[in-house]
């Protein structure tokens, strides 16, 4: 009697591992088929990035709004943005000159005292 109820749920355990393994594949196929779909929507996306930005740049040269760019390391900047740039670290290099004289003032005084 204990055979004869391993063997049917062994033959249960067999058919319901087949139907699962065929779900599978299915399930696998359809993965497959969005992931084209998808990865086609994520070309055309880019490509109208593309576009985007063609015209945009089109555009600037049209109007006379571009400005030449030099490549310093990594990075480009146009004249107004390198500007900008060596302003700010001009400003920073001063506030930091200000700082230490005013903290070597602050020692001078203290030594005074």
């Amino acid at each position: 009697m204990d055979d004869d109820f391993f063997e049917g749920s062994n033959d249960m355990a067999i058919t319901g591992l087949g139907n699962g393994y065929d779900e599978q594949n299915g399930f696998r196929r359809k993965l497959r088929e969005k992931s084209g779909d998808e990865k086609e929507n994520r070309t055309s996306d880019f490509m109208q990035q593309i576009r985007d930005k063609k015209e945009e740049i089109l555009e600037k040269i049209k109007n006379g709004d571009t400005e030449p760019s030099f490549q310093i390391g990594s990075q480009s900047f146009t004249q107004k943005e390198w500007d900008k740039l060596l302003k700010a670290i001009d400003g920073s290099k001063e506030e930091a000159k200000r700082e230490a004289e005013a903290g070597d003032e602050a020692v001078a005084v203290g030594e005074q005292l």
